[in-house]
């Protein structure tokens, strides 16, 4: 038995991820502790993991715009809080969410092998939203990495080169084709194991957990395409995926990876209602795939009818939904693999 640290922020679909991971390595018969915010606690602790809350970030107010709790996302991604708190737990194996340098920086510092898991696409970190951010942040970044005794990182990939694993939390045909490290490691979407519901859903509606001004507008619009009968399953504030996929017709959503991966896992199409951040991307690349169609987000209530009726009545998006990521592996194949960076 090993004792693993993963370490991550609540910002959505952070969590799914290492949920998934940890109760992989729980079966498997190690020893995992999540290091997160409050937030975390329940779900790591559900699937055997022992929690650990970071010992000064509190939880995000996901009634508020991260714009307005830029204090609490800079000490996520740049304090060296977060990585004093993980050196504390003495994994043996350090798995760090991509966005947290501080974390990252404290991991490249210890003796032990540590691994980043990316939590959307590698494009993410290079080529859009987040590599657009790197200006903004690599003062900070920097400035960590000097405490914890390291040299000056100037963009993404050189905070992420001297792990021993870059762990992708999607199937290589849903990643873009840009060149990646030699240690990039594909096993599929990244989701949690939960009980399904006997019960069939016709639509669900999967938005996001943090918030944007601009959802109530468009879930009105969604309410009015799907009719007053519709179940309003998205005015949960968090439902398992799991629980209800397995015998969901098709998932209407704004493109957070969280969604896009378990509709995908599960082989349900999606109809993509993007924003901003990496919602844009992952829509274009269920697009792409043949498993979903995506809107603007102004689309009208008649765009979105449409759209929801070709994508549950025509056979080849389910088809293509259930292709992205057969095979993949999943997490029992993403832990054997981090197993490894024991020897």
């Amino acid at each position: 038995m090993a004792r693993f640290a993963l370490c991550c922020h609540d910002a959505g679909g952070t969590v799914p991820p290492v949920v998934a991971l940890g109760q992989a390595l729980v079966r498997r018969g190690h020893d995992v502790t999540v290091l997160a915010q409050p937030s975390v606690r329940a779900r790591v602790e559900a699937v055997g993991c022992t929690f650990t809350p970071f010992s000064t970030l509190g939880d995000y107010d996901h009634t508020k715009t991260f714009d307005d709790q830029l204090g609490l996302i800079g000490a996520a991604i740049v304090g060296a809080d977060v990585g004093h708190d993980l050196l504390r737990l003495d994994g043996d194996v350090h798995v760090v969410d991509a966005n947290l340098a501080g974390a990252l920086a404290a991991a490249e510092s210890a003796p032990q092998p540590s691994a980043v898991l990316l939590h959307s696409v590698y494009a993410t970190y290079v080529d859009t939203w987040f590599a657009d951010l790197w200006p903004l942040l690599e003062g900070g970044v920097n400035d960590t990495r000097r405490a914890f005794g390291l040299g000056a990182a100037h963009s993404w990939p050189e905070v992420f080169a001297p792990h021993a694993r870059l762990l992708s939390v999607v199937p290589r045909s849903f990643d873009t084709d840009l060149p990646v490290p030699d240690t990039m490691r594909w096993f599929g979407f990244l989701v949690p194991e939960h009980e399904p519901a006997d019960e069939h859903t016709e639509v669900l509606v999967a938005f996001s957990t943090t918030h944007y001004p601009e959802q109530a507008a468009v879930l009105a619009r969604i309410h009015g395409a799907l009719g007053d009968g519709a179940r309003a399953t998205s005015r949960e504030q968090y439902v398992p995926h799991a629980a209800l996929l397995p015998n969901t017709d098709v998932v209407i959503t704004h493109g957070g990876l969280g969604t896009v991966a378990a509709a995908l896992h599960h082989g349900v199409p999606l109809v993509c209602i993007p924003f901003d951040r990496d919602q844009p991307l992952n829509s274009s690349r269920v697009a792409a795939l043949g498993a979903g169609i995506v809107l603007d987000v102004a689309a009208s209530v008649d765009e979105i009818r449409d759209a929801v009726t070709t994508v549950r009545t025509d056979p080849p998006f389910r088809a293509a939904a259930r292709a992205v990521d057969a095979g993949s592996g999943g997490p029992d194949a993403a832990a054997a693999d981090l197993e490894s960076l024991l020897a």
